[in-house]
């Protein structure tokens, strides 16, 4: 059995519970280590509500990769992914903070003000395929047991995809 978590507090009762952790508020690689080990202390202990302890840790990512890094960070700023950050905001207790890579409080354009997109402490995953597994592999070296990616809609300039391509670019 898994636990939706909206908000990393949560972890630690999943934990007691015997749940894996579907995470989705993790805004920064910082604040993994103290909810992955409240996390991994209770479930050791746990009494599970399923009939197996699942210790399983699967976080939702954005990811918006590219052969030319240039390009995928700049497809993830056209496409103003900041609706999606936002309510990742007004459906937790987190908010937005200094130098977060998504959103800046009152504002609705993507702040990166000489931070890369995907920056290593960020919760998105930009860059070419050789950036983005060195992401990945940040939060596999962590303790994520499985990562998951969510993306945003493609640019709002039609002429951005490709003739035909009704996805996101």
């Amino acid at each position: 059995m898994w636990y939706a978590a909206g908000n990393t507090s949560s972890w630690e009762m999943a934990g007691h519970r015997g749940l894996g952790v579907l995470g989705f508020a993790i805004g920064r690689m910082s604040e993994f280590d103290a909810v992955r080990d409240a996390y991994k202390q209770a479930i050791a202990t746990a009494e599970p509500v399923g009939a197996f302890v699942n210790d399983n840790i699967m976080i939702c990512l954005a990811a918006y990769v590219d052969e030319d890094g240039s390009r995928a960070r700049q497809q993830m700023i056209a496409a103003r992914p900041n609706y999606l950050t936002s309510n990742v905001f007004l459906t937790t207790t987190h908010s937005p903070s200094e130098g977060h890579p998504g959103m800046a409080r009152g504002d609705s354009r993507p702040q990166h003000r000489g931070r890369r997109a995907g920056h290593p402490g960020g919760s998105t995953i930009v860059g070419d395929p050789d950036e983005a597994i060195a992401q990945c592999q940040r939060w596999v070296d962590a303790g994520l047991d499985q990562l998951t990616f969510g993306i945003g809609p493609g640019s709002r300039k039609s002429s951005s995809r490709p003739s035909g391509s009704s996805g996101p670019t």
